[in-house]
């Protein structure tokens, strides 16, 4: 009986393109259907984060020949995005319907995850592995990809974005809501001292938590309470939620981030910040070589 609901979990992946390489998400069985009333996909149909996403990017891929794809899945309600190639090698970033239409995702939440999905491109290593090989893959880990995110492109978009609907869509006038919502800003202005800095942090905090609704994360987001948990192997999947969020309001904190440099082959101590306490966490990165 195991067998045959693992196989019937396969074939619904396969059949809403969940097969694909370096998903946001881990595989997950959650759907939201494509006819869902949401700000978020409207937005994102108008094409207005898309664009300004290809005007800071697209030149930086033409210098290689290639073009940057953004696609929006619309009749896929899986709940994902996914960096590939196409069969002329351009980098392809896919949304789907499904996260287009979650709930708890604000527009500033969909502009970082699309800055993620970029970082599978250009955050450079530490990068993924072959299947169970020890070969690398041309993608970019998880961690460093958020970590590319909020270092580099989500601030460079926020300067081009109006701020049309970065709050947090989930909080309402529940007591606990409230005192959620009062909470998160008290951390963003206790990490941050501009409005870019605290509008990152804020969409940072959203897109984990989007993450631990498919995650089944128990636990309160924090901005400023950290994961504890060490490795002692870089984890070049997804890590959970709050140690996702540490990794991008690490970023974000970096004083030299615009000088960090993505991308360059073979060296993993590069992409990261020179400050320590601003470095990539250790509860999914442990460098193979000593700072």
């Amino acid at each position: 009986m195991k067998i045959i609901y693992g196989l019937a979990i396969f074939l619904s992946a396969a059949q809403h393109g969940l097969t694909c390489e370096h998903g946001f998400f881990p595989d997950n069985d959650l759907f939201i259907p494509a006819n869902t009333e949401n700000t978020i996909a409207k937005n994102a149909e108008s094409g207005i984060i898309t664009e300004v996403v290809k005007e800071i990017y697209n030149p930086i891929f033409s210098k290689d020949g290639k073009k940057l794809i953004i696609n929006f899945k619309w009749d896929n309600p899986a709940v994902n995005a996914y960096a590939t190639r196409d069969d002329n090698n351009n980098p392809v970033v896919n949304i789907t319907g499904g996260m287009l239409g979650h709930d708890l995702l604000s527009q500033d939440g969909l502009a970082l995850i699309l800055c993620h999905e970029i970082g599978h491109f250009l955050g450079g290593e530490p990068k993924k592995l072959r299947g169970r090989s020890t070969k690398k893959s041309w993608s970019s880990a998880e961690g460093q990809a958020d970590y590319f995110a909020t270092a580099h492109c989500i601030k460079k978009v926020f300067k081009e974005l109006p701020a049309i609907v970065h709050t947090e869509k989930s909080m309402t006038k529940n007591d606990s809501k409230s005192e959620q919502a009062t909470r998160l800003q008290q951390e963003a202005t206790r990490i941050c001292k501009d409005p870019v800095c605290k509008r990152v942090a804020m969409a940072s905090h959203n897109v984990a938590k989007v993450y631990a609704s498919i995650d089944w994360f128990s636990g309160d987001l924090s901005l400023v309470q950290k994961d504890d948990y060490t490795v002692y192997q870089t984890i070049y999947n997804h890590p959970t939620p709050q140690c996702r969020l540490d990794t991008m309001v690490a970023a974000l904190q970096c004083p030299d981030s615009d000088s960090i440099i993505f991308n360059k082959s073979g060296d993993e101590l590069a992409g990261a910040c020179k400050a320590p306490e601003y470095r990539r966490p250790r509860c999914w990165f442990y460098p193979s070589t000593s700072f």
